[in-house]
């Protein structure tokens, strides 16, 4: 028993080593493609933004190179994997305020996934990272000053100015990221927003990511596999202002069980 023992340890010992080996490269990996494909990737999108203005004032141009960079990201990583469902809840020709569960800067480019046309309320210091805040603003991106309420209602204006032009507008009303995963409560804004807009909700599931690029750590997730899911779109035609908490409360109730029948399914 104690040979058989012995025999073990280095062999476990081994298996951490490497281990740790291969989370060390499959980390430096992510952190090289990663600025790199956003370098290449800010060039389409600023020189559609700027040479197609005149016939694109809505951007979908350089929407379509952001994919476009999203997806690639996923690609060039062979240890991230992603589901992508639900896409027959959306309907090309309609109008959402996307909402979804936030637990990694992944998120994002996890949404690239999805068939549709969008702004991404987002941070506004974000905006000011060189190449990744340059495309940001060229794709028509809303930036958001936390905590600053005159900045809130700037920022709610340019999302409805966005929803009147047909274009939806994601916003992740947890506020900010979940290190842990755990759905927090939602913050009133986007329920208010659709209600006052009378656009439809079309809440996310999006599970896995926090594996990815977790929240406050440099290192990745070796052989992730992400899930996103597009749920049923909750109807606001009819609805009143003060209905936003029924709102909210149905779209977090419909994100945390759909998030917990993914973890069901694949845990």
């Amino acid at each position: 028993m104690e040979r058989q023992g012995g025999h073990s340890s280095p062999f476990l010992l081994y298996c951490a080593m490497l281990k740790k080996i291969l989370n060390i490269l499959a980390t430096g990996w992510v952190w090289i493609t990663l600025p790199l494909l956003t370098v290449l990737f800010t060039i389409p999108i600023v020189a559609s933004a700027v040479i197609l203005s005149p016939f694109d004032s809505n951007r979908k141009c350089a929407h379509f190179f952001g994919k476009l960079w999203g997806r690639a990201v996923f690609k060039v990583n062979p240890q991230w994997h992603i589901r992508v469902s639900g896409q027959e809840n959306i309907e090309r020709s309609q109008t959402y305020v996307i909402v979804s569960n936030h637990m990694s800067l992944a998120d994002i480019l996890s949404l690239y996934h999805l068939n549709a046309q969008f702004k991404w309320m987002a941070k506004e210091s974000l905006f000011k990272v060189p190449f990744l805040g340059w495309s940001m603003t060229c794709m028509g991106y809303i930036p958001l000053k936390r905590g600053n309420y005159g900045s809130i209602r700037v920022t709610y204006e340019k999302a409805k100015e966005w929803l009147k032009k047909g274009i939806s507008v994601v916003i992740f009303p947890e506020g900010t990221r979940s290190p842990s995963g755990t759905l927090n409560a939602f913050k009133n804004g986007a329920f208010k927003l659709a209600l006052e807009t009378q656009t439809p909700i079309l809440p996310v599931a999006i599970f896995g990511n926090e594996k990815l690029l977790p929240k406050g750590a440099m290192n990745v997730g070796m052989n992730v596999h992400s899930f996103i899911r597009a749920l049923p779109a909750i109807e606001t035609q009819g609805l009143k202002s003060e209905d936003f908490p029924k709102l909210r409360d149905q779209a977090h109730d419909m994100i945390r069980a759909e998030i917990e029948k993914i973890s069901n399914a694949h845990l």
